[in-house]
């Protein structure tokens, strides 16, 4: 992370967490998360791009965030870096081959290295945008709004719920 607007970002996710300020990180927000805490953000061992699977750790059972996601779970991956845990993080969500997928810091400040947020239309722009997407990614837009198809439902659905929480979250301050 070496672009001069990261060390702004780095200062503002810091003051966030100093703050108390509910912050939830998505995809590069993740990865910026556990880098202005100084942990390593890397290339992953493989580039995801569609739906995948995530497990749930134990720990993500009674967060206040997360607990709905179930083993199995689909969600949209588009990335090519990862990141190790920042200090005093949990994991609370896990996949194959990218190991760290949700991360809790505490009682107000989350991270998914999944796309939580995309809803069908915003996919279809996603794709419109990136005209050589199979040469880079290795999949073709056909084949990625099929597994849409499959899945998309659940995906939205879980990620609303997910936004529904983070508001009650920021309205109160805390979970707890």
């Amino acid at each position: 992370m070496s672009s001069p607007f990261i060390h702004d970002i780095g200062e503002l996710i810091r003051a966030t967490i100093d703050a108390r300020v509910p912050f939830l990180g998505i995809c590069f927000g993740a990865q910026a998360l556990a880098w202005s805490l100084g942990a390593e953000v890397t290339k992953a061992p493989v580039r995801e791009f569609g739906f995948e699977p995530i497990v749930p750790t134990p720990a993500a059972a009674d967060d206040p965030l997360l607990s709905h996601y179930e083993p199995g779970d689909r969600v949209f991956q588009w990335h090519m870096d990862t990141f190790a845990l920042p200090d005093g993080a949990v994991l609370l969500a896990t996949g194959d081959p990218v190991t760290n997928q949700a991360i809790r810091l505490n009682e107000t400040t989350w991270a998914t290295q999944f796309h939580l947020e995309i809803d069908r239309p915003e996919l279809e722009s996603w794709l419109a945008a990136e005209p050589a997407v199979e040469a880079e990614w290795g999949k073709s837009p056909a084949t990625l709004l099929a597994e849409s198809d499959a899945v998309h439902a659940a995906h939205e659905a879980k990620g609303r719920e997910v936004f529904a929480r983070f508001t009650r979250i920021a309205a109160v301050g805390t979970t707890r």
